[in-house]
């Protein structure tokens, strides 16, 4: 099962600040929480890809 959430407002001044809450991982889990720009490849983890950055769970980077 994959998971995506994409914001309706981008970060910015006024809404600099997000939360989740991981309810269930599964039992084989790959968690990555970061930050995109719109045109990311939406098969690709936080991070991987230029003007990203994230934290994947897996491995701590």
């Amino acid at each position: 099962m994959d998971g995506l959430y994409v914001a309706a407002k981008p970060l910015c001044s006024e809404h600099g600040y997000f939360e989740i809450e991981i309810d269930d991982n599964g039992l084989n889990s790959e968690i990555g929480i970061g930050l995109v720009p719109y045109t990311y490849p939406l098969g690709a983890m936080p991070g991987w890809e230029a003007f990203s950055v994230g934290y994947r769970a897996d491995d701590g980077e």
